[in-house]
């Protein structure tokens, strides 16, 4: 009950940051860049994840619309590290 009650509260902030009925996983690029912004910290350590990894473009635009989500979910206005580190953890090696 009390995940589910985390989903409707992130769905309701989609809703309102995207007005209408539309999911993180469908960002454009232009969203992606309004609403996915990182601090310098946060920016250097994804693009260390992504060296690393050799992450293509297209899977770090992925990553972050999961950390997006996962910043929902916990209700931070912003994409911190440890949300980073939980999108990464998803991909596929």
């Amino acid at each position: 009950s009390s995940i589910k009650q985390r989903v409707i509260k992130a769905r309701e902030i989609q809703k309102k940051r995207f007005g209408k009925n539309k999911c993180n996983s469908e960002m454009t690029q232009k969203q992606i860049k309004q609403y996915c912004k990182l601090s310098a910290e946060n920016r250097k350590y994804f693009k260390n994840v992504i060296k690393v990894m050799e992450i293509s473009a297209r899977g770090y635009d992925k990553i972050l619309k999961v950390a997006r989500t996962i910043a929902d979910l916990e209700g931070s206005k912003n994409i911190e590290k440890q949300h980073l580190m939980e999108a990464v953890s998803f991909r596929k090696k």
